[in-house]
Order: structure tokens, then C-alpha cells, then sequence
């Protein structure tokens, strides 16, 4: 799924978490859209810990 928009881009970091990590997140672990960076092809996911992951706007992955 492509990532065009920061609600898709958050909903594929969730998944990501979801399958690797396995944790259950509250709602202060989720990216805020006024701290997040949207660059030309990737958004950078940051909530007030600071820098979640990049997700490629393209593929929908996290890139590491």
C-alpha cells in the first residue's frame, strides 16, 4: 500500500509494529502529524520522543 498521506503512511507504521514487535501501543506512541516530516519520497514519522521510522512514500515500507 502506498504511503501518499500521513494517515496511510501511520496506518503502515502501525502494521509494522503490530508484526514485528508485537506490542500494543497507547496513544501517546503514535506519530504526530504536526511533528512529522513529509519529504519528496518518504515520510518521517515523529511523535515528542522524537523520530518513529521512515516510511517510503512509494512502497509503504519502513526503511532502514
Amino acid at each position: 500500500m502506498k504511503a501518499k498521506t500521513f494517515a496511510q503512511a501511520s496506518h503502515q507504521w502501525s502494521c509494522y509494529v503490530q508484526d514485528n514487535m508485537g506490542s500494543v501501543m497507547n496513544e501517546h506512541s503514535y506519530p504526530f502529524e504536526e511533528l512529522s516530516e513529509e519529504k519528496k519520497t518518504v515520510w518521517i514519522l515523529k511523535n515528542n520522543f522524537g523520530v518513529l521510522c521512515v516510511i517510503d512514500k512509494e512502497t509503504g515500507e519502513v526503511v532502514t
